[in-house]
């Protein structure tokens, strides 16, 4: 497992301490991050934007590299920014599932009893967290 790098997918934030940016300093070249949104800052702050990218394609070029190199990817997955990219995941993980290693799972979604993603997102955490080796739900979630 000398080449097992972490495909991570999760929002990423310009302002704040969370999202892929944690990630990507904490992981360095060991992670794959995939943008599910980009914002300006965390949703808890005043003003935020949400911007979406191809998510389809670049989650699926990613994993086509991935399969090309015969590497093996822990997945990991959090904020989702519409319903939709659940299908898509899980369609990757099917398609892919040779080459992963294992899947981990932090459907956020909410703190201190407030939701801060919709219903239709909420709805759709079960589907991939049946599919999960691991699931890190806090409290409200």
């Amino acid at each position: 497992m000398n080449n097992l790098k972490v495909l991570a997918i999760n929002s990423f934030a310009v302002h704040g301490v969370a999202s892929l940016k944690t990630s990507i300093s904490i992981l360095g070249s060991r992670i794959l991050p995939v943008p599910s949104v980009v914002l300006n800052g965390l949703t808890n702050m005043p003003g935020v934007q949400k911007h979406f990218l191809a998510f389809r394609e670049l989650l699926e070029g990613t994993f086509r590299l991935v399969a090309h190199r015969n590497q093996k990817v822990i997945v990991a997955i959090g904020y989702l920014g519409i319903p939709e990219q659940a299908d898509v995941i899980l369609e990757m993980i099917k398609t892919y599932r040779q080459h992963i290693h294992l899947i981990i799972t932090d459907p956020i979604s909410g703190d201190n009893d407030k939701a801060y993603v919709s219903e239709e997102v909420i709805k759709r955490w079960p589907d991939l967290v049946s599919q999960s080796d691991f699931v890190f739900p806090n409290l409200t979630e």
